[in-house]
């Protein structure tokens, strides 16, 4: 449940508002590995695209090389269950690999493809493809691919059937013993939720094409730091966006059971710019606990005289504690305090591996 909170938005009231959610999934696996079956709330492996799902799966490895899946339910996205999304969504994938071996190279390759029939206006049909190729031991070169062929909300658009929504082409290579680098390049329009495809004649998806690279290098066995960074470019008026990331992290400070990291990211969007820094430390006893403490805020700088998008501040602390019983149980416990959003909210997951 939430509590009192206030925000730091100029003007807009917050209303206090109580939301209780409970989550299940089972999963089993036959014991060669070569079945696998998974129900309840779940995400589909190898078919995320589909999102979260309240039904069932599964997935049967014919040979070493080659695996078949499907998935389908109703759409759990309880954010807008009040506009239709509760309809039914279903895919399938197959995917074929290099069989295990000792050689360096291998590869990997993913086509998928599935349906949301939220409703007659909202009806998507999609296909993906995914490629990865492992050319040595420490690096991989990675293509992917989405084609949405949508003849309800799309045509009201005035667009094609059939259009290329995403592509990326990647790669990532241990240069050095402690040095690593990713370089990508992708373009991509954001998928509309379910409330802007209902208004279709409202929404303007732009398409952005963008550049991202990052490193990251090992201080010690223990000790890491990253940067990165990334520009893209919005198709329609070719204006540039940008955005920074950069953060440090440590498996072991001044003891083996304490280990934390820092991390900072900021962004440039053109009417708005803003940053967001965490911290996290956890404590691990024995090999049955562990505490955690984070924190971080958030702030967001608009333009109110150009685009009267007015400045957003928000502060956050977490608490949690991880317990693992005898027999592959668990109990996870944490509460969280949010300045500028929901106020506190407490959570609870028990579970058992068997």
């Amino acid at each position: 449940p939430s509590s009192r909170a206030v925000t730091d938005l100029p003007g807009v009231p917050f209303t206090e508002s109580r939301t209780r959610i409970y989550e299940a999934a089972a999963r089993y696996r036959n014991p060669n590995g070569r079945l696998e079956a998974a129900g309840g709330r779940f995400l589909a492996p190898r078919h995320e695209g589909l999102g979260y799902l309240d039904g069932g799966g599964v997935s049967w490895r014919a040979w070493p090389g080659l695996a078949f899946g499907v998935a389908a339910g109703s759409s759990s996205d309880l954010g807008v269950a009040g506009l239709g999304s509760r309809g039914i969504r279903a895919g399938g994938w197959i995917e074929a690999a290099s069989p295990a071996s000792s050689a360096v190279s291998r590869w990997r390759a993913l086509l998928s493809g599935g349906f949301e029939a939220d409703s007659s206006l909202t009806r998507r049909e999609y296909v993906a493809e995914r490629f990865d190729f492992w050319p040595r031991r420490n690096g991989v070169v990675y293509q992917s691919a989405e084609i949405d062929y949508n003849p309800a909300w799309k045509r009201a658009l005035g667009e094609r059937e059939v259009v290329l929504t995403a592509w990326s082409i990647g790669s990532s290579f241990q240069f050095r013993p402690r040095l690593w680098m990713t370089l990508a390049f992708d373009s991509r329009r954001p998928y509309p939720s379910n409330e802007l495809r209902l208004v279709p004649a409202l929404i303007a998806l732009d398409r952005y094409s963008g550049l991202h690279a990052s490193s990251r290098f090992d201080l010690s066995r223990d000790q890491s730091v990253w940067i990165g960074g990334g520009v893209r470019r919005r198709d329609r008026d070719g204006k540039t966006y940008n955005s920074w990331d950069l953060g440090m992290s440590s498996r072991r400070i001044l003891s083996e059971i304490l280990s934390g990291s820092v991390h900072a990211f900021g962004y440039n969007e053109g009417p708005a710019q803003g940053i967001n820094a965490d911290t996290d430390l956890a404590a691990r006893f024995r090999s049955w606990g562990t505490i955690e403490l984070s924190g971080g805020f958030g702030a967001m700088l608009g333009n109110a005289g150009v685009d009267a998008i007015p400045e957003y501040r928000s502060r956050w602390i977490r608490t949690g504690l991880d317990l693992r019983g005898p027999q592959g149980s668990w109990l996870r416990l944490a509460h969280e305090w949010q300045g500028g959003g929901p106020g506190n909210e407490l959570t609870a997951e028990v579970g058992l591996a068997f």
